[in-house]
């Protein structure tokens, strides 16, 4: 079942971006020469039930609805499903860390979206070095990574010594990671790892001085968050060479976040590539 996926993925990759093609998966019906109305077909035949012997399904985790990982997913099978012969089928999951999990020992999944810095995660929080037992398949997009904070803490830097909010798999994962390789000493907040909202409201009521999240930009809790009196904003993380084998340079411009950013200005990240993994 599994070589057949690989066939299929291969292709997707090698071709248009899969966000493109969703646009091109319906069929468009083509007028006649000399004639401005399409075609109409009637829908005049009956249907048949697939070939059980002939259908593979494949199982993709993603993460809760709503985020870009699940919508991606939903993408992938809009692009690759082919018919009564490939079905993809994205699983609403909990989010990077756990989806490693979720592939590795449950045998009803067979793929699943994991973050670059995960097996890195893996590695510090569990002891384990999980690299050679995940199969890398393709590169889907990146998670920029969002801090915010009090305006007084500019820089990740600046966070020495502060008290963390970072939900589990949404943010845990990269603080880990980043603070690690960069000798920054934090505590981290255990009350809030699966609430995202009520992790950022601890920061809004000053009971913690940063709430860090991993998404694709632009995120709606980030995005739509009340901040008249500009008390926070989000905090800059320099490429350090020490991040520059695990993340990529993006930024965040005052367009994307105009509650959390001064009109004109941009705030360097940095970003995780979110990959399909398997087996």
């Amino acid at each position: 079942m599994r070589s057949l996926v690989w066939i299929a993925l291969a292709a997707a990759a090698t071709g248009p971006f899969l966000h493109d093609a969703v646009a091109q998966t319906g069929p468009t019906a083509q007028p006649p020469p000399g004639s401005s109305e399409p075609v109409f077909t009637p829908l005049n035949t009956r249907w048949a039930f697939p070939n059980p012997d002939a259908v593979n399904a494949v199982t993709i985790i993603t993460a809760p609805a709503g985020g870009a990982k699940s919508v991606f997913a939903a993408d992938m099978a809009r692009v690759l499903d082919e018919k009564d012969k490939l079905r993809i089928l994205p699983i609403l999951g909990k989010g990077p860390v756990q989806n490693v999990i979720d592939v590795l020992y449950l045998k009803s999944i067979d793929m699943g979206l994991v973050a670059t810095d995960v097996p890195e995660f893996y590695k510090i929080q569990y002891g384990s070095d999980i690299t050679d037992r995940l199969r890398y398949i393709m590169k889907l997009y990146n998670d920029e990574i969002h801090i915010v904070a009090p305006t007084e803490i500019q820089t990740v830097f600046d966070l020495e010594g502060k008290r963390i909010e970072a939900p589990k798999d949404v943010g845990l994962y990269s603080a880990k990671a980043i603070f690690s390789r960069l000798k920054i000493n934090v505590t981290y907040d255990s009350t809030h790892l699966n609430d995202d909202t009520g992790a950022l409201q601890e920061v809004i009521d000053g009971r913690a001085d940063a709430w860090i999240v991993g998404t694709a930009k632009v995120m709606p809790i980030a995005r739509n968050l009340k901040n008249e009196n500009r008390r926070l904003h989000l905090v800059s993380i320099p490429y350090d060479r020490r991040l520059q084998d695990l993340y990529l340079p993006s930024e965040f411009t005052s367009d994307e976040y105009p509650n959390l950013i001064p009109p004109g200005e941009k705030v360097d990240t940095v970003a995780a590539g979110i990959l399909l993994m398997g087996v």
